[in-house]
């Protein structure tokens, strides 16, 4: 009856042992349980925080794009402005040139006017003398 008694107590503190540890390594699970809901907790804010980021800087990337558009139209619409004066330039120089040779011919008439009208001049007044 000893040894039973014996051999009971030996289980008994075993047991206890074997309860300790679990005891322990329950514990420890919990323990890195709570450790890795904080860092989850803290993954998770740092992810709504990126996303609230990612949020605002579409956002602004959205509204410089549309900057980049309106910009885009307007320098459009000075190249075509552009266009439009250099060939208004174009057609000026033309005329230009064309005037000035209206005129050189118009200085050449009348040169040839003034010519013709003293040959006038002077045949009339031959004219007249020889009329006298």
């Amino acid at each position: 009856m000893r040894q039973q008694a014996q051999e009971t107590k030996q289980f008994i503190e075993e047991e206890e042992a074997r309860g300790r540890e679990l005891l322990k390594n329950k514990a420890e699970a919990d323990a890195e349980r709570i450790r890795l809901k904080r860092e989850l907790d803290q993954v998770m804010s740092e992810r709504d925080l990126l996303g609230t980021q990612l949020v605002k800087r579409n956002d602004a990337l959205k509204l410089l794009y549309e900057k980049i558009k309106i910009q885009q139209s307007i320098m459009n619409k000075g190249d075509l402005y552009y266009n439009e004066r250099l060939e208004d330039i174009r057609l000026l120089k033309i005329e230009i040139k064309k005037q000035r040779r209206e005129k050189n011919i118009l200085n050449k008439t009348t040169s040839n006017v003034e010519d013709l009208s003293f040959v006038f001049n002077c045949e009339t007044m031959v004219w007249a003398s020889v009329a006298t």
